[in-house]
């Protein structure tokens, strides 16, 4: 599919705002409790390979999940590993993360925006879905992820690409 980025774009919606935390049940007690967000459900612990700063990791992560906003609010713990998380909390960060549009053919995005200079912070595949999270900081002012849900007929090909 060839894609013309500046007219796509334009259609995306962000559909996920993405947090990490250090203890995200606690962040999720304190969500639900506070704003009355819906009650959180949580993900078991999720060890996958992923391509983090063009290096091959392998990363552990927490993840629950509510609904606010009229979109999907997701907290993120990282437990092991070298990820884009990890680096957000040994910055002495937690809270807001990044925002998240789902795309249609992921990969013809990332080509797009890799040759207009924009570089993939990490990339990998979790369940039947395959991410990159975009270093967007300077020119949008966030970190941007891009995710794809993918047909479970497609799922041994996608992991295949970050098989090592």
């Amino acid at each position: 599919m060839v894609l013309d980025l500046k007219t796509e774009f334009s259609k995306l919606q962000i559909n996920q705002i993405d947090n990490v935390y250090k203890d995200i049940k606690k962040q999720a007690a304190v969500l639900e409790a506070v704003y009355g967000f819906p009650k959180f459900s949580f993900m078991e612990e999720n060890t996958h390979n992923c391509i983090y700063r063009g290096k091959q990791s392998e990363v552990t992560l927490l993840i629950g999940f509510s609904r606010v906003f009229n979109m999907q609010f997701e907290l993120v713990q990282w437990i092991k590993g070298e990820s884009i998380q990890k680096e957000f909390i040994e910055n002495g960060k937690e809270g807001f993360f990044c925002n998240s549009v789902y795309v249609v053919d992921l990969h013809s995005y990332l080509d797009q925006l890799e040759n207009l200079g924009i570089k993939i912070l990490q990339k990998g595949v979790i369940h039947r879905t395959e991410y990159a999270y975009l270093d967007t900081k300077e020119t949008l002012g966030i970190t941007l992820e891009f995710q794809e849900q993918f047909p479970r007929k497609q799922l041994k090909e996608r992991l295949a690409l970050y098989d090592f």
